[in-house]
């Protein structure tokens, strides 16, 4: 008898819900093979295509197995639909190979050891009463003749002599061939008008197809994963020049003087009137309330003034800001930064003009990008902050006025309100309190808006 050398045990490593095999099962040869089942059967059950190998599937996936959508795989691979009325022999496979399935499913079960329960819906559902009852169905259908293999191997042997037997494959080493490829029906018993034996090779056809188009899938699948891969290497690249150019481009127009703007005097009178509003009012509380009928918040009684434009008083910014961040990649903002969640003044002047204190260029500049590690919503919040912005641009437009690069802080609030007096927002909150502007956060905005479009 030959020596045996055991390979050392490697050291057992921390398994979760997220393990493809069980670690007691992971000395068992079957296995993996049993793994291939259990794929096989979630593919079906979840509509999902195919599972690559080495998937794993969390103990709660596996405990939501039933009965029912075992009989339903069984159906389908003894006759190819999972809803047929089952009634005659099978197709495929025999009772036996309902075994085999059984036993492949059993052991990936959380609660393998326990009956099931069909009140509770717990326990090992390859225990059912319901999956033995068929089981036993299908052998009774079976009869005399045994197993689709052995109706095939019948249909085969046509001419009983013993030297023409000895000359064929044995039984065994045709089992041994079809564990690793389709064989094709017989000519035999398709001109013979087999009907069992004319849809088993039609399933056999479909099933070799399917397999081609699998592996095919697969292959490109890979493909356009590293596809994908380089291209995000490449606009990365592309992004850290874009940048760099504007930081240049900064520089040059920084360099270059930029004459005093001329001084304007006006009238004492007209001078009065061209002086805006310290602060927007809050609407009084006893203003009258109509049902069903909305108001644009005012902004003054006074005539309205000259809008601002531009200034020199901003000085430029003389370099664009990165910030590395853990996974290797430059942004516009620190790996602290949060999206905001503030007043809808706070983000229309984080949007235009940014937060200088702290280094942080405007959000306009901002791209999907530099906003990703913030969570799964932060792509889909620029997108609603920059909507709402450009509706506020959009008034201030109308009015006649004008965001400039240089436009201070002061001016910008001052145009921030002339484009609220455009929007249709109520003028009390749902609740009947007077709203006040300034406190209005933009998320609510949003949320409003988007209700309406409900």
């Amino acid at each position: 008898m030959p020596n045996v050398v055991h390979k050392p045990k490697e050291a057992e490593q921390a398994t979760d819900d997220a393990a493809a095999v069980p670690k007691k099962q992971k000395d068992n040869p079957a296995a993996k093979r049993y793994h291939t089942i259990l794929r096989d059967f979630m593919a079906y059950t979840h509509q999902a295509g195919f599972y690559n190998e080495g998937h794993a599937f969390s103990s709660t996936e596996l405990a939501l197995i039933t009965p029912e959508q075992i009989i339903r795989y069984f159906k389908f691979k003894l006759y190819g639909d999972g809803d047929v009325d089952v009634s005659g022999q099978p197709l495929s496979g025999s009772h036996h190979t309902l075994d085999y399935y059984k036993k492949a499913i059993s052991s990936f079960v959380p609660q393998r050891d326990k009956s099931w329960d069909t009140v509770t819906q717990q326990g090992n559902p390859t225990r059912a009463r319901s999956v033995n009852d068929f089981v036993r169905q299908i052998r009774a259908l079976e009869g005399v003749e045994g197993s689709s293999k052995k109706r095939k191997m019948k249909v085969n042997n046509e001419t009983p002599s013993k030297q023409s037997a000895s000359s064929t494959p044995t039984a065994s080493s045709t089992a041994k061939k079809a564990r690793v490829r389709v064989i094709d029906q017989p000519a035999a018993a398709i001109a013979n008008n087999n009907p069992n034996a004319i849809m088993s090779d039609l399933f056999l056809q479909m099933h070799q197809q399917n397999t081609s188009v699998i592996d095919f899938l697969g292959t490109l699948g890979t493909s356009i994963d590293r596809f994908k891969s380089a291209m995000q290497v490449n606009n990365q690249k592309i992004m850290a020049n874009i940048h760099r150019l504007n930081s240049s481009l900064q520089q040059i127009n920084a360099s270059i003087p930029v004459p005093p703007a001329p001084m304007i005097r006006f009238p004492p009178s007209a001078a009065a009137a061209a002086v805006p509003p310290a602060a927007m009012p809050v609407v009084a509380a006893t203003a009258t309330k109509t049902p069903g009928v909305t108001r644009r918040l005012p902004t003054s009684v006074q005539p309205k003034p000259k809008l601002p434009s531009a200034s020199a008083s901003l000085p430029a910014q003389k370099e664009y800001w990165f910030y590395d961040h853990p996974d290797g990649k430059r942004r516009s903002v620190p790996p602290s930064w949060t999206f905001p969640s503030g007043t809808l003044l706070e983000l229309y002047i984080l949007w235009h003009i940014g937060d200088p204190a702290n280094k942080i260029y405007p959000m306009k500049t901002f791209s999907a990008f530099d906003v990703s590690f913030c969570g799964k919503r932060s792509r889909t919040s620029l997108s609603e902050a920059r909507c709402l912005v450009a509706a506020l641009d959009k008034e201030v437009e109308k009015a006649g006025g004008s965001i400039g690069p240089k436009i201070s802080e002061a001016q910008l609030v001052e145009l921030f309100r002339v484009g609220v007096e455009g929007l249709d927002i109520p003028l009390e909150t749902p609740t009947g309190r007077p709203r006040n502007i300034d406190s209005l956060k933009w998320r609510t905005l949003v949320e409003r808006g988007r209700k309406s479009m409900d």
